[in-house]
């Protein structure tokens, strides 16, 4: 049997070894590429390369020097257990002979220029911890400020960092170049794929849920993309419900006004009032309710609302954890494990029952004139998706849940974010005010509009600018199914590449004034241009960018117009910096003062 074994590893090998050489090389005899290429030993000649394709086995070509890995490709860090589920493996971990760089091939001198991924710079790593003695308490830095050890490990290894991270995972490459982040979602394809996270994969599978498109690949995923993107991503997609959106942000303006005079004109954690505008605006626009989260007198839903936000909260925390942590949910439950599933269902049951509500108030979601009529509103998001007959209610109560969790707590933060650099820059604050009060004198009109608001360019260089700074989506990731090179060195397939734009956008070498709040430079004529455009993503890029970035951008327009026309708002305590938990969140509770304009 052993031997038997041994045969079948050799001629897997030789058919893996075939296949990595099949592409356009630039050596056209091929008796030549095996003379100079193929390891010494006949036994490894293959007699059939059909098998290849299912291999699970690791080529590394460093300097045409083949070197095999037997062990398995496990991601472990980001919950995938099989990447045949995905995309072929015979395209995994190899370099072939020719290498794509454009539309031409490098040629035999320029391949042999470049440095493998074992070349690149990075902690060291030990076998089951990966460079977690690095992070706190064993080492300098902490989890839940990456961005100072991201910036740490930038200006110590360079612009391509190697790290491993997490139980028998790969090693994952962060991306500090703009030049490579551009390179990799250029060659991402129709169908990106991002590592999906096991343990909603696992829970959602089992409950026979729809997986969603936080977790869903390939064509599945462009699918159901398209299918809610026609409804979601169109320039005016959010046009309909501005005077919905505008209402509530009128609504916070009255609580501001009650709360502050209760307490000075100071508002401490003003975030929390922030999570439930959020869940307010969000919910009045997908399901076309409100919840009176922002009621000043009685609120029949509050602590179920309550329990919402917090879940939100949790959730991120917890699936943060499970993703950076040594995975012992994978044997047992762990405390985050548990946390994290028990919101999740919630979270979940709580947006089943309301999308359900507004399905059954329209029955006939074909024909609904008539509610519409009676209740005086524009048609509901969830409404529009239920025209649509190749959706099943399985995925829209999952997309529904999935922007519930990512919506409330990424908006409440971008807003806690953009108020407090307003509130520290008071010049910039009043150039704001002065366009918001021209804007309204010139329209004339109560409500606004999708053309007043884009016609408003300082405040989108704000918002832009407080992005720059203090992005509340840390970055994405993608995992390519062909080699790209990335500042000279040769990258296989099927390795996490993790652009940091929190660290680049911080970089004086891509930002003059890189630690100052300066809005103009997005203005047309700023007077910093020239930066890189892959420097600052913070929807992401591509055909997986935030689905959801139309609605949130339309919402924290209209709360900051609200805020800055009717307040002068302040801040008095320690300047405020970033924690990640998977999201990007203030550090510590933002306390406001403010003044009646």
């Amino acid at each position: 049997m052993t031997h038997f074994r041994e045969n079948i590893v050799i001629k897997l090998k030789k058919a893996i070894f075939l296949t990595a050489f099949r592409r356009e090389t630039s050596i056209k005899n091929n008796d030549e590429l095996k003379k100079n290429f193929l390891p010494k030993e006949s036994n490894y000649w293959p007699k059939d390369s059909a098998s290849s394709k299912q291999s699970y086995s690791k080529i590394l070509c460093s300097n045409f020097k083949l070197h095999f890995r037997k062990k398995h490709i496990l991601f472990y860090s980001y919950g995938i257990n099989n990447l045949s589920d995905y995309f072929s493996i015979s395209r995994s971990y190899h370099e072939s002979a020719s290498i794509e760089h454009g539309k031409d091939n490098l040629t035999l001198t320029r391949r042999e220029s470049l440095l493998s991924i074992a070349d690149v710079p990075g902690p060291n790593s030990i076998p089951f911890l990966g460079s977690r003695l690095k992070y706190k308490p064993f080492g300098p830095w902490d989890e839940n400020r990456l961005h100072i050890a991201n910036i740490e490990k930038y200006n110590k290894y360079g612009p391509l960092v190697k790290e491993k991270n997490g139980l028998f995972s790969v090693d994952c490459l962060l991306l500090f170049d703009p030049n490579d982040v551009e390179k990799v979602f250029r060659q991402e394809g129709t169908c990106p794929f991002r590592p999906s996270f096991q343990a909603i994969v696992d829970h959602r599978r089992k409950n026979n849920y729809s997986l969603g498109l936080g977790q869903l690949q390939g064509e599945e995923w462009q699918y159901l993309r398209k299918t809610i993107q026609k409804r979601m991503m169109n320039v005016n997609a959010a046009s309909p419900f501005i005077e919905m959106q505008e209402k509530t942000a009128d609504d916070l303006i009255k609580l501001i006004r009650h709360t502050k005079s209760n307490q000075n004109s100071e508002i401490k954690d003003f975030i929390v009032y922030l999570q439930r505008w959020s869940l307010e605006s969000i919910v009045s626009a997908l399901l076309g309710q409100r919840l009176g989260c922002l009621e000043l007198s009685n609120n029949n839903n509050s602590t179920e609302m309550d329990q919402l936000i917090s879940d939100t909260c949790t959730i991120f925390e917890s699936q943060y954890k499970l993703m950076i942590g040594v995975p012992w949910w994978k044997i047992f439950p762990t405390p985050s494990w548990i946390a994290f599933i028990n919101s999740h269902e919630r979270i979940f049951e709580i947006c089943k029952r309301y999308t359900l509500k507004t399905l059954r108030k329209y029955k006939d979601p074909l024909n609904s004139q008539t509610s519409n009529h009676i209740n005086a509103t524009p048609e509901s998001f969830v409404l529009k998706l239920a025209r649509e007959k190749n959706l099943h209610l399985d995925d829209l109560l999952t997309t529904v849940t999935e922007l519930m969790i990512s919506g409330i707590q990424t908006t409440a933060s971008a807003m806690a974010f953009n108020l407090y650099h307003l509130a520290v820059n008071k010049e910039c604050q009043d150039k704001l005010r002065q366009e918001i009060t021209e804007t309204f004198r010139i329209k004339k009109e109560q409500f606004l509009d999708a053309e007043t608001l884009r016609s408003m360019s300082y405040l989108r260089a704000v918002v832009w600018e407080t992005s720059r700074l203090n992005p509340v989506a840390f970055g994405t990731v993608r995992v390519l199914d062909r080699p790209i090179e990335l500042s000279g060195y040769r990258i296989p397939s099927g390795v996490p590449l993790i652009p940091q734009n929190m660290v680049m956008s911080r970089l004086p070498k891509y930002f003059k004034d890189h630690d100052k709040f300066i809005p103009e430079r997005w203005l047309k004529h700023g007077i910093h241009k020239g930066f890189h455009p892959y420097c600052v993503l913070p929807y992401g890029h591509g055909p997986r960018m935030c689905i959801g970035r139309r609605f949130a951008e339309q919402e924290l327009n209209l709360g900051l117009i609200k805020i800055i026309k009717t307040f002068a708002v302040s801040y008095e305590k320690e300047p405020i910096d970033s924690v990640t938990e998977l999201i990007v969140k203030p550090d510590r509770p933002i306390t406001l003062k403010f003044k009646e304009i």
